[in-house]
């Protein structure tokens, strides 16, 4: 099925959505194996006239995921595998992020949202808070006691050829994620990890230093931007060398499809030495989780979207006011420029480059540099972003964002992860294609870059 897409402005991202009056109180208490789908819809961003609706009001209801109680509830984080050590915050919010469902509907339809809300609201909770805690690499949990094969238990017990028993969803994102490396060129690599830790660290420290260090805020100041040192590049090296080519994947996890186990052994290459790969899946985590919730079937006939903090959002089905879904697009190179000293009203930015317009049940994923960055002291100035090109150990600064349409919110993530790493418009479509007929699926791209030169962004629906 095609779905027409009506694209109003050109000149791409966190995601801002236009869609109801969300005038009703908010409720605020607190897998499939994507490889082998079948492509459902293609997406056509062709001009066409949007439509104006049949005039009924609508309205919203936000029901959020409550944060996981770390002194009360259900689940229960520790610092240690044998979860004796409890993680010292009370309340942690999953995956770092405000997730919300919102219901669009009438007046007439009110009664039915509120009967149904309380279920959603506590449905949502409990498995955006489950799948948290399942893709965590960092900490152990317990869940009414139970302790949770999670991810940080297969990383803990890699080199000891343990054969760990893991949930599904946790077992078919892991597969993907090692499919997703050979499709994307090795550019998206969940064994990034201790490469992301680095420069998160880094991008932090860069942050704090801009405004507590007399040089670098003066560097800062006059250059308005965001002025800090690299990590040194024997750190760098050494992180860059416990990312695993695809041959290593392959080698090194073993999948047991019948009994639902992985075996991650050891890299012959990384043997005598101290190194070891930690996987993450914080490239795809937010998506995916909104992905296995909308497979659920939980939202099964309520038109609704589920807003995963902005940058990852799935919506459902057609709204009774006949309007279609509209989803602007935030540019961050104006955001850059509006928090800084510079920011002038005649920039010739807009707030958000990108307008479009669609029905029905669709995903879309923005990644972009929005909020942790830095600018390079050396002469180069580049950009460094949290999005880390696996095969240089450092970030790219070609795209500012980069956004996807298609079906699968999961999947979505793990395109603008890999799409943010390309250096060239010709490169970032190759690998859309080949990515694309990998999945056998019909994703469409939005890219954004700023031109120096001109003051002006840069906008390519694919390499139009």
């Amino acid at each position: 099925m095609k779905k027409k897409i009506a694209l109003v402005a050109l000149v791409v991202s966190n995601i801002v959505l236009t869609s109801c009056n969300e005038t009703s109180t908010s409720i605020n208490t607190t897998s499939s194996d994507i490889s082998s789908s079948s492509p459902t819809s293609t997406y056509d961003f062709s001009n066409v006239s949007v439509p104006q609706g049949n005039g009924e009001k609508l309205f919203a209801k936000s029901l959020f995921c409550d944060d996981i109680d770390n002194e009360n509830g259900s689940i229960k984080v520790y610092y240690d595998e044998n979860c004796n050590y409890l993680y010292d915050e009370d309340v942690i919010a999953p995956f770092n992020t405000s997730m919300k469902v919102i219901l669009a509907y009438t007046s007439s339809q009110k009664d039915m949202i509120d009967s149904k809300s309380y279920y959603v609201q506590n449905r949502f909770t409990y498995n955006i808070q489950h799948y948290h805690a399942l893709f965590d690499r960092h900490y152990f949990y317990k869940e009414n006691g139970v302790k949770i094969n999670n991810l940080a238990v297969v990383n803990a017990s890699y080199g000891s050829n343990k054969k760990v028993k893991i949930e599904k969803e946790l077992f078919d994102a892991l597969k993907d994620s090692v499919e997703m490396t050979k499709y994307s060129n090795g550019l998206f690599n969940m064994t990034i990890g201790d490469l992301s830790d680095l420069w998160n660290d880094q991008i932090t420290l860069a942050e704090y230093k801009s405004f507590t260090d007399d040089e670098y805020r003066e560097l800062s100041k006059n250059a308005k931007k965001v002025i800090y040192i690299d990590p040194l590049k024997d750190d760098v090296d050494k992180a860059k060398s416990t990312v695993l080519s695809y041959e290593e994947l392959k080698e090194s996890l073993v999948f047991d499809e019948e009994n639902l186990t992985v075996t991650f052994k050891e890299v012959e290459r990384l043997k005598g030495t101290e190194l070891k790969p930690s996987i993450t899946l914080g490239g795809f985590a937010k998506g995916r989780a909104t992905e296995l919730f909308y497979q659920s079937g939980v939202l099964d006939s309520l038109v609704s979207y589920i807003d995963s903090g902005s940058s990852s959002i799935k919506f459902l089905g057609n709204r009774a006011d006949e309007k279609p879904w509209t989803v602007n697009l935030t540019n961050p190179k104006y955001m850059e420029v509006y928090n800084s000293p510079s920011w002038e009203s005649s920039s010739l930015l807009n707030g958000s480059e990108v307008q479009f317009f669609l029905f029905n049940d669709f995903s879309i994923s923005s990644s972009g540099y929005y909020n942790h960055y830095f600018y390079a002291k050396d002469a180069s100035m580049k950009r460094r972003n949290h999005i880390i090109n696996p095969l240089t150990g450092y970030s790219e600064d070609f795209f500012d964002a980069v956004t996807i349409v298609m079906d699968d919110a999961g999947l979505a993530d793990m395109y603008t992860t890999a799409l943010m790493s390309t250096t060239s418009i010709e490169e970032a479509d190759a690998l859309l294609a080949k990515m694309n007929e990998g999945f056998n699926t019909s994703a469409k791209a939005i890219y954004m870059n700023y031109d120096e030169k001109t003051s002006r962004a840069n906008c390519y629906i694919d390499s139009s």
